[in-house]
């Protein structure tokens, strides 16, 4: 679970929730080189380069997650 602030304006290296042409996507926001690309944690999907021929919209900066410990074995105090 994400928790987004979609008052903030991301900067370069911030996580955000990006709608892309219409899909939504959780990547990277970098600027490098005076570029604008939406980065991926996962080598197997390729980095997005956003330009003004590319529809797209920051939907927020992504500012904590929230993990799960359903499923994880968590011993009880004694």
């Amino acid at each position: 679970m994400l928790v987004v602030d979609r008052s903030l304006t991301p900067a370069s290296g911030n996580i955000v929730i990006a709608c892309v042409e219409g899909d939504l996507t959780v990547k990277r926001f970098v600027i490098s080189r005076g570029r604008q690309l939406l980065c991926p944690a996962s080598a197997d999907y390729p980095v997005i380069h956003l330009h003004a021929d590319r529809e797209w919209e920051c939907w927020g900066v992504v500012t904590f997650t929230v993990k799960q410990l359903r499923g994880r074995h968590v011993r009880a105090a004694p």
